[in-house]
């Protein structure tokens, strides 16, 4: 369902933002169930909460402690178990003061 037009805009592209949960421009809420990656109800996976606590900690850790800059080209993506980006990512780490 994440590939299909009538959920997302530009389903091929990688963009990450389409995720963000405030509505920016363009950008349109998914329904609800158009991915569960920790499944849903009473066969959800016990660790999902402590997994997303672990992820949101790393990215606020990176984020106050680097500014994050991307030089390359426009990204792509490739299906596979999940989506990725189709080249290397050339991102560079600049300490903040």
């Amino acid at each position: 369902m994440c590939m299909q037009e009538e959920y997302f805009d530009d389903p091929d592209k990688f963009i990450p933002e389409r995720w963000l949960k405030t509505d920016r421009g363009t950008l349109r809420q998914p329904p609800r169930f158009v991915m569960l990656p920790f499944g849903y109800g009473t066969r959800m996976c016990i660790g999902r909460r402590f997994a997303e606590q672990e992820i949101y900690l790393a990215v606020i850790k990176i984020l106050s402690t680097f500014r994050l800059v991307y030089n390359g080209e426009e990204i792509g993506m490739i299906n596979r178990l999940f989506t990725v980006p189709d080249r290397p990512l050339h991102i560079q780490f600049i300490g903040r003061k």
